[in-house]
């Protein structure tokens, strides 16, 4: 993830709220060593090394995360997609991660397939951070991901719910307030004409032009997903059990 994270803590004592808060750092900074595909030390980075060549058996939590990804490919028409940045541009890799149930192991049927789990992790990382804070009965709090991945949960100490100020929305120009609560908010989307960072799997091409999609859910994961896809593809209709509204 490798961005600032801000953290609110409201209505706790300040030796729990310090308790909470070394929580949240040791498990973000383990999510981070399990799917960073930079570190080489990570299990994403083994898996891409070797599962080429051999099944290679993994942890139930990583086993659990690529089995979502491929769900939400398929829940999103191939939109989302974890091998986008496969080698030699290969497309579609999705298709090549055989992932066997019994024996909990994955192997790739492609030489080219690499996972980056970028745009799903940040999600995964809040949902995570959410379940610390319900295990602790910690209710009032605000935790910001590098300004595009949000969790409120409760209140403001002078309000009902988080005010999060200036939130891009697809359909209008101007930038607009919106209030959370109990809520996940995540952006996705090129804030500049220099910066373009997501590509469309259908085009194996950067999306281009400045344009944002904000997301409001009630799971993280969720709206990693779904702001990267609306952004690729604004026509998308999203096959989803939980409930989201798109700003």
């Amino acid at each position: 993830m490798h961005t600032r994270i801000d953290l609110i803590l409201c209505n706790q004592s300040e030796v729990a709220s310090l308790s909470v808060t070394k929580d949240i750092f040791n498990e973000i900074e383990r999510i981070e060593k399990l799917g960073n595909r930079f570190n080489p030390e990570s299990e994403i980075s083994l898996i891409n090394r070797l599962a080429s060549n051999t099944e290679i058996k993994i942890t139930t939590e990583l086993f659990s995360i690529l089995s979502e990804c491929v769900e939400y490919n398929r829940k999103t028409d191939g939109v989302f997609d974890v091998t986008i940045h496969s080698k030699n541009n290969y497309r579609n890799g999705i298709n090549d991660i055989l992932l066997n149930v019994t024996d909990q192991t994955v192997f790739f049927s492609n030489p080219n397939v690499q996972i980056d789990l970028s745009g799903y992790l940040k999600g995964y990382a809040l949902d995570r951070v959410n379940a610390i804070l319900m295990q602790n009965k910690f209710e009032d709090i605000l935790i910001n991901i590098g300004n595009s991945s949000i969790l409120a949960k409760g209140n403001h100490p002078y309000g009902k719910g988080w005010k999060i100020k200036g939130i891009s929305s697809h359909f209008v120009k101007d930038k607009e307030d919106c209030y959370l609560y109990n809520e996940f908010l995540t952006t996705s989307g090129n804030d500049s004409k220099e910066r373009k960072h997501i590509i469309n799997p259908y085009t194996g091409k950067y999306v281009e032009g400045v344009k944002e999609v904000s997301v409001i859910t009630t799971v993280g994961v969720l709206g990693e997903v779904i702001s990267t896809s609306f952004i690729i593809n604004p026509e998308i209709k999203i096959k989803s059990n939980f409930d989201f509204r798109i700003l």
